[in-house]
């Protein structure tokens, strides 16, 4: 209340109190001093008691607890709604549900207030989950469970040659604000976590490094030797040859399984080759020529001359000569020439036999085989093996019949031609 003195004549230096000055400056002194005094006890008060105004926030009824700054308020709101949303799929608003009130006390601090509204929040949970690049993609009891789904997939693309694998994504587990309906199913964890799962978002890629060694062979020289005591189409091996082996090293990368780079670590030889030696005969003509002489086709007893014989078995005109002798004993080319049969002679008594005719137009026979080595058409040299004696066609024992056809024509004695 403020009190004016009057204008006019001789009122003046008076007042509606019945003419006392002084009561007035006692009145304002007065109320002045009663509001200092207020404020420098309020001032103490809270100097003594640390208190300051702060703001109380509640979510739906549920005290959340107290703030000094409204701005950090806001943002821990903002930053609520915008993790909500996130985690739900779906547009969260949370302000209309908080309650602001204005208070005097002790803050009890902005840290935690997001975590505070989120658990607030129906539909939201804390939880283990794996997370992709920040987000959540499933959730069990345990971190342990989570890491087994991880470790699997891991170790589908792992072999004794890795030396590194992770995940290109960034990928966690963690204790984290999920939503409730989270996949918990291992099985669907793992298949949306599948690199080979092209329809899941969550598909991760998996890098590894690998060493992997490369053998490469050091090809062999050869080398020839020359011989006059061999025939120009004549090869004989005097040193058996070996490539040699060379190592290269190197780191591969690779996603999912497929090389995408590989870098040189290192080579070094592992084996030295080996020369080859080739003995190469320089006589004109060739070693399946006919001589012109003949050697004994086989080791036996001669035990049927050539002619007119008396047996029970066979014929009695004997057209060659009989060399007896286990089954199975080598038998080889009289001389050289083309074999023009190799074969089962059925019903001419012969058996197996081959026939070679030489560079004379002469042919020799060689009947009851065992078994036959040579087939029509090839070319064999004096002394190459053709079979084996046997027993086979209309024999007594186990023997070879041999013959020689001058010319391709009658049968002539083979003692006539044999050393």
């Amino acid at each position: 209340m403020i009190f004016r003195k009057r204008a006019n004549g001789n009122d003046a230096g008076k007042s509606r109190n019945g003419g006392r000055p002084g009561l007035t400056r006692r009145v304002k002194m007065s109320a002045l001093m009663t509001l200092t005094a207020f404020c420098c006890a309020l001032t103490v008060a809270a100097v003594f008691s640390g208190s300051m105004v702060c703001y109380a926030v509640s979510y739906e009824g549920t005290d959340l607890g107290t703030v000094s700054d409204r701005a950090e308020l806001d943002r821990a709101i903002q930053e609520a709604e915008e993790i909500a949303t996130d985690i739900l799929g779906q547009e969260c608003s949370l302000a209309s549900s908080i309650t602001v009130t204005a208070d005097i006390g002790a803050s009890q601090g902005d840290e935690g207030l997001t975590e505070k509204l989120l658990a607030s929040v129906e539909g939201i949970a804390e939880g283990y989950a794996i997370t992709v690049d920040g987000k959540a993609v499933g959730t069990m009891d345990s971190p342990e469970q989570l890491w087994d789904i991880l470790t699997s997939i891991l170790e589908g693309y792992s072999t004794e040659n890795t030396v590194s694998i992770g995940f290109a994504q960034t990928v966690a587990v963690e204790y984290t604000f999920i939503s409730q309906d989270l996949c918990s199913d291992p099985e669907e964890i793992a298949a949306m976590l599948s690199p080979d799962n092209e329809d899941s978002q969550f598909s991760l890629d998996v890098i590894s490094s690998e060493n992997v060694e490369i053998l490469d062979s050091i090809p062999m020289e050869t080398k020839y030797e020359y011989s006059d005591q061999m025939y120009s189409d004549e090869r004989e091996l005097i040193q058996e040859g070996s490539d040699g082996v060379m190592s290269t090293r190197y780191i591969v990368q690779l996603v999912n399984g497929q090389e995408i780079s590989r870098m040189m670590t290192g080579s070094g030889t592992i084996s030295q080759p080996v020369e080859q030696i080739i003995e190469v005969g320089t006589l004109p003509g060739s070693r399946t020529d006919s001589t012109g002489s003949y050697i004994w086709p086989t080791d036996g007893n001669l035990t049927s001359d050539f002619g007119n014989r008396s047996v029970a078995v066979g014929s009695s005109n004997h057209k060659g000569i009989d060399i007896a002798g286990p089954v199975g004993t080598d038998v080889w080319a009289a001389d050289g020439g083309t074999v023009i049969y190799a074969q089962y002679w059925s019903g001419s008594g012969y058996g197996n036999i081959v026939m070679i005719e030489h560079d004379n137009g002469d042919i020799t026979y060689y009947a009851h085989l065992d078994s036959i080595s040579v087939q029509e058409g090839d070319e064999v040299a004096q002394g190459d093996i053709i079979g084996a004696m046997g027993a086979t066609g209309n024999v007594s024992g186990s023997h070879l019949h041999f013959e020689v056809r001058p010319g391709g024509g009658e049968p002539a004695n083979p003692l006539n031609y044999l050393p």
